[in-house]
């Protein structure tokens, strides 16, 4: 028994060590993107791309804007900021971008 409870603690403490979610990992170009089909799909049209942190912003010809996280489009109308979620109000207002393509 405490042979198990050691490989258990050793297998939580190497996950912990890789600091990614039960050790899964993304693959990054130098951009540091990881939803490479979106950036692929998005660079090829009139768009311009940046990476925000863990998301990825697109900027249409006619200004629109789409967010992306783990390839799963991120809802965020164009409201009051006062009625925004927390999660679109740091990407329009806070978040660190850099243009991709």
């Amino acid at each position: 028994m405490r042979i198990l409870i050691i490989i258990i603690l050793l297998i939580g403490l190497f996950l912990i060590s890789c600091n990614t979610p039960l050790g899964v990992h993304k693959n990054h170009d130098s951009d540091g993107i990881a939803d490479h089909s979106i950036k692929e799909h998005y660079c090829k049209e009139e768009n311009k791309v940046y990476h925000c942190g863990e998301y990825i912003k697109i900027v249409n010809t006619l200004e629109e804007v789409k967010y992306f996280l783990n390839e799963k489009e991120i809802s965020c109308p164009i409201i009051d900021p006062d009625e925004m979620t927390q999660e679109c109000y740091e990407l329009k207002y806070h978040a660190d971008c850099k243009e991709v393509c």
